[in-house]
């Protein structure tokens, strides 16, 4: 019977592919990169598996990117959600909301901005179904937005006079427009300041809204 080989290895077990794993890396590569700046080559080289099995694991690019726009909503982007249900008065929550996005935008050793609000505002035509992805979830947040404002008119939080859809889409400019600022480097400080800057508006937006119901309570009784 012939010796074995002390130097050589058995055979070691075949790795496991983990799911939860690879979709982080991927939604961290679509979080940097954009959908159409990340291929499914580059996918396939971060992920550690051949073409053949991302797709049985994924199904195609546009599937996995679904996925972890998902991922990315539950882990790393319910600070809309967080805020408005949290009971705090509206300003409060707004406050909230904002500085929360904020923060969101600049983790360090994170990808900056935000996945949705700066992802793909522009895409060729054959990613179009990924465009309507991202404009549909960045309508819900602002009608998340504009309800916590109708639901402060209703409580009387807000005067009736304030627009609150205009109100809640200026907000979600301000989120949007952090994100790209985030992505371009500014500093958190910064971005907080913008922030209590928005926060000013929001104010002067109620204060308007005040004069605006006080002037048509002058005028129905001076007749």
């Amino acid at each position: 019977m012939q010796n074995q080989d002390p130097q050589r290895k058995a055979p070691g077990r075949p790795r496991i592919f983990d799911r939860d794993k690879a979709l982080e890396t991927a939604l961290q590569m679509f979080w940097r990169y954009g959908y159409e700046g990340t291929s499914v080559a580059q996918l396939v080289g971060a992920i550690g598996i051949t073409p053949p099995s991302f797709y049985a694991a994924f199904g195609s690019k546009e599937a996995l990117y679904r996925e972890t726009i998902g991922s990315y909503l539950k882990k790393y982007s319910n600070f809309v959600t967080r805020a408005l249900a949290s009971g705090l008065p509206v300003r409060e929550s707004i406050r909230a909301m904002l500085y929360d996005a904020a923060e969101s935008f600049s983790r360090d050793g994170m990808p900056r901005g935000c996945m949705v609000g700066s992802g793909n505002l522009r895409v060729g035509e054959e990613s179009n179904t990924v465009a309507d992805l991202l404009t549909d979830i960045r309508t819900k947040t602002t009608q998340l937005v504009e309800g916590r404002m109708r639901r402060a008119i209703e409580e009387g939080e807000l005067p009736a006079a304030v627009d609150a859809h205009a109100l809640a889409v200026f907000m979600a400019c301000i989120i949007q427009g952090m994100s790209v600022q985030a992505i371009d480097q500014t500093p958190l400080a910064v971005l907080k300041q913008t922030a209590d800057l928005a926060l000013l508006a929001f104010d002067q937006a109620r204060k308007l809204g005040e004069g605006q119901a006080a002037g048509a309570v002058v005028l129905s009784t001076s007749h």
